[in-house]
């Protein structure tokens, strides 16, 4: 292989690592019920924070407490989306520590599904 072509398939993957991080979007083995709360969360958690993010956080968080029903030992996170979704309803226009403990009550599941 040439050293352009070579120089330009570096490029190319580093550009895509790149493009696909700056979006959030990375790959996880998780289970099914596990993946599904994470296609939830994931693209909002990502998000750059604002008006935007809290309003399509706060739509999204029926759905997420409806998702952690089919995730075993996941009391804490549906918790942690029940504060949310109070934060919410009580019109709170700074919903990150909340959002926060729903990012982070996900890890805590997925790392025991492991």
């Amino acid at each position: 292989m040439t050293l352009i072509k070579t120089t330009l398939i570096v490029a190319f993957v580093l550009l895509n690592i790149a493009q696909l991080s700056a979006e959030g979007k990375h790959s996880h083995d998780f289970p099914k019920e596990i993946m599904a709360f994470h296609h939830e969360m994931s693209p909002l958690w990502h998000m750059e924070q604002g008006a935007k993010r809290t309003k399509l956080s706060c739509e999204a968080s029926n759905k997420m407490l409806s998702l952690t029903k089919n995730i075993a030992n996941s009391e804490n996170l549906a918790n942690a989306v029940m504060e949310m979704k109070k934060a919410c309803s009580d019109n709170k226009t700074d919903i990150q520590p909340f959002f926060k403990e729903i990012h982070d009550a996900f890890h805590v599941v997925s790392e025991k599904a492991k």
